[in-house]
């Protein structure tokens, strides 16, 4: 079972997974183009893409699906509220490509397990992913809820969010507004949140863990990692800890080569 972030942050995210001969994108926040070329430096055809599932309607999560489902046919999965709540981004794609979950469902030989988040959107949704393994991705929330915690258990990798360092946000140029927004139990998960999180999620399958969706103005990459590595090293917990960068594809994990 493979996972790759082709990209993570506010300008786009597009998380890659890969289980046998399904290949699937968790949301599609880059354009056409650039989704084609990370993918091929992975070494994956877009046109070998099983489908593309939405987290949530938000333009960084959706702005290439449209485009990318009618150009190469790649049906679009989301809940019946981010469906109509991405029309004005996604526009038509066709009822062939419009795929409506609610609740559990497969694509091929990968079995999907949304789950409810917390941020502000319509009906934001986590996904607990599982081939041979399992893979749970858990972004852009304020909170870490019981569901969430219950439904990602026992994941042998985690893509998880470390959006902001606190000090950072606090002292930034982001207005009061924002700020709380943020922070707030509809915003985004800190680097230390995270850390926290997958010290209490730790279980003997656990070996992976990416962080994604880091604020440019909030956060940088070195200070996300040391603060959430340190975390795990006081925690004893040993684990494969990578970024999901804001204008790279992150790191090739393949579960099968641990």
């Amino acid at each position: 079972m493979i996972f790759c972030s082709l990209q993570s942050g506010s300008c786009g995210n597009a998380q890659f997974i890969q289980y046998k001969n399904t290949k699937i994108l968790i949301d599609a926040g880059l354009n056409g183009k650039q989704t084609a070329l990370r993918l091929a430096a992975i070494g994956v055809n877009i046109d070998d893409l099983d489908a593309i599932i939405l987290t949530h309607e938000h333009i960084d999560h959706i702005s290439g699906a449209g485009v990318i489902s009618r150009r190469h046919h790649i049906p679009i999965y989301a809940n019946e509220a981010t469906h109509e709540a991405s029309h004005n981004i996604i526009k038509d794609i066709g009822k062939e490509n419009r795929r409506f979950f609610d609740g559990e469902f497969y694509i091929k030989d990968l079995f999907i397990k949304p789950f409810s988040i917390m941020h502000d959107a319509v009906d934001p949704v986590g996904f607990a992913i599982y081939g041979n393994k399992k893979i749970s991705v858990i972004t852009d929330t304020g909170i870490i809820t019981d569901t969430m915690k219950e439904e990602s258990r026992h994941s042998h990798l985690y893509y998880i969010e470390a959006n902001h360092d606190p000090n950072m946000l606090e002292y930034g140029s982001y207005s009061r507004a924002l700020k709380n927004r943020v922070k707030g139990e509809y915003g985004h998960l800190s680097n230390m949140d995270a850390g926290e999180f997958l010290i209490e999620a730790s279980s003997n399958k656990l070996s992976h863990a990416v962080l994604g969706h880091l604020s440019y103005e909030n956060n940088n990459e070195h200070l996300c990692y040391e603060t959430v590595n340190e975390l795990l090293n006081r925690a004893g917990l040993e684990l494969d800890l990578s970024i999901s960068h804001r204008d790279a594809c992150g790191k090739l994990i393949d579960l099968d080569r641990i």
